[in-house]
């Protein structure tokens, strides 16, 4: 990816927090007029139509006033939306994401750094895929792009472990997913799911995507 690329998708990163928060919350702007990130969390209070104040990762001064036009729980991302003009730096196209395919992923540290990661899609499940990019917590509503600068997806999650059949009655307590979370993988929302999400939502007629066929199924 080119210098001017890696520029130009940086200043596209915003959080939902503003810059003198402890805690800051990834936003990625993917298109001229809307910007999307994770739902879980603290974005699980975000409700269709409310208005957000979006600040920018690389000018602090820079506040963006948006509203959310679609909240997916099952997908787990919340999409925003300009009411007039268009975000100053944004994604120029994008494409499909798919097995095998390398990627960069664009998120931000605690410090409001944006932050690089490389991964490959690793496998496609029903509505999502994986990717080997290291997940930690944090990494949520960072954005995927190929190799060539363009819009690919976003990350919404790290792949968790299960033991809910595994039982330790004695001896002191062990964070069984901690140990096994060891390099976990990354949840990864294509770009394909959003913009078909977002032409059911501008469709009076669409079908809820639970009754359709799952995303991202092989």
């Amino acid at each position: 990816m080119q210098k001017a690329n890696v520029e130009e998708l940086e200043k596209a990163l915003f959080t939902t927090s503003k810059p003198n928060e402890k805690s800051h919350r990834c936003v990625m702007v993917f298109d001229s007029k809307r910007a999307i990130t994770y739902q879980h969390g603290s974005h699980s209070s975000f409700k269709k139509d409310q208005k957000v104040t979006l600040y920018n990762v690389w000018n602090p001064k820079i506040e963006i006033e948006v509203v959310v036009s679609v909240v997916s729980e099952k997908h787990d991302f919340v999409v925003f939306e300009l009411t007039s003009g268009e975000f100053p730096h944004f994604p120029h196209r994008f494409e499909s994401m798919y097995r095998g395919q390398y990627y960069r992923q664009l998120g931000i540290n605690q410090k409001r750094e944006p932050v690089w990661k490389d991964g490959i899609v690793s496998k496609m499940c029903p509505g999502y895929f994986l990717g080997t990019t290291h997940g930690e917590h944090g990494d949520s509503g960072s954005g995927i792009f190929d190799l060539g600068g363009n819009f690919i997806g976003i990350s919404v999650a790290k792949k968790r472990f299960a033991f809910s059949n595994l039982q330790i009655t004695s001896g002191p307590a062990i964070n069984l997913e901690e140990v096994a979370d060891h390099h976990p993988e990354t949840k990864l929302i294509s770009a394909d799911a959003i913009y078909l999400f977002l032409g059911l939502e501008d469709d009076a007629n669409y079908e809820p995507l639970d009754k359709m066929p799952a995303l991202g199924k092989e």
